[in-house]
């Protein structure tokens, strides 16, 4: 009787991420930036910057053919970006002025910002030439976005001789994370409509999605930040008349409130006193030919 022993021996060869390599110690300030779009203020000179944004589109893994600085800050109520985009000023591709506008054809800046530094979910934030700024919450490393978010911060933009730069201040009230964690992930992207050029930072995987919160890099040294007390209150006060020809007026008055506490970094608690469901956003008017039920997103803050 031969018995065969067979023994496989695996070896495991461990590479380094190329992203944990993409780390950026930001300082804290104390006197804030100006936001008016035009990153002069003397506080950016002691900011940390990124400059190597690689293409993801038409060129995989080269530079940007257009230079890209990006400048950042905090104190304990924001963070702060300063964006320089250089460029000649008449292949500026920008639209969209308004406030939450879709920016699929302008030239834009996204910030991806995973304050949890999960790799999978996170705040998105862009803004274009004119100014024109949008937020969302992403979630499942980018496949899901939810744009009906809409987070207080601030962001301006202008046009220049040598392209067009912004700033923005984005308030840690406006985000949940965990005090005791001094690093972030971070993600950017840069679209330069007139070249088809899509740039990141740090670089990423072709076939990845636009928000790939699993590409990030970090940001460190976040330490001492204020997210304030955690309480949200959103009151509301209808008044009006109500009156016919001969009869006496009715006066009308109605109110409320919606309050939000944030009891963890991961646990928020709402209540709603006489809720307004008045004020929600309508739902957009779809034509469905296909056999299949159109889903709407639901738009009420309760």
């Amino acid at each position: 009787m031969k018995i065969f022993i067979s023994i496989s021996i695996f070896f495991l060869f461990i590479f380094p991420n190329e992203h944990c390599l993409s780390q950026i110690v930001i300082p804290k300030i104390s006197n804030p930036p100006v936001i008016d779009g035009k990153v002069n203020d003397s506080v950016w000179e002691s900011a940390a910057l990124i400059t190597d944004f690689l293409q993801r589109e038409p060129n995989e893994g080269k530079p940007l053919t257009e230079k890209t600085e990006v400048f950042i800050a905090y104190d304990t109520h924001n963070i702060y970006f300063g964006i320089k985009c250089y460029q000649p000023p008449e292949s500026i591709t920008a639209k969209e002025m308004q406030r939450g506008a879709s920016l699929p054809h302008d030239d834009r800046v996204h910030i991806i910002l995973d304050t949890h530094h999960d790799g999978r979910n996170a705040y998105f934030f862009e803004i274009n030439p004119l100014g024109s700024i949008g937020d969302a919450i992403a979630s499942e490393n980018g496949r899901q976005i939810n744009r009906n978010w809409e987070g207080l911060f601030f962001g301006k933009s202008s046009i220049t001789d040598q392209g067009w730069e912004a700033e923005l201040a984005i308030p840690f009230k406006t985000l949940t994370f965990d005090k005791n964690n001094s690093s972030w992930g971070l993600f950017m992207n840069r679209m330069i409509e007139s070249k088809q050029e899509w740039g990141s930072w740090p670089v990423a995987n072709i076939n990845a999605g636009e928000v790939a919160i699993s590409d990030a890099g970090a940001i460190t040294g976040i330490e001492g930040i204020s997210q304030g007390i955690g309480l949200d209150i959103a009151p509301y006060l209808i008044t009006g008349l109500d009156a016919e020809r001969g009869e006496n007026i009715n006066y009308k008055f109605n109110g409320g409130a919606d309050m939000y506490y944030q009891i963890t970094p991961g646990l928020k608690a709402s209540l709603s006193i006489n809720t307004d469901f008045a004020e929600t956003e309508a739902d957009t008017r779809q034509i469905n030919l296909t056999r299949f039920n159109i889903r709407l997103n639901e738009k009420r803050n309760f």
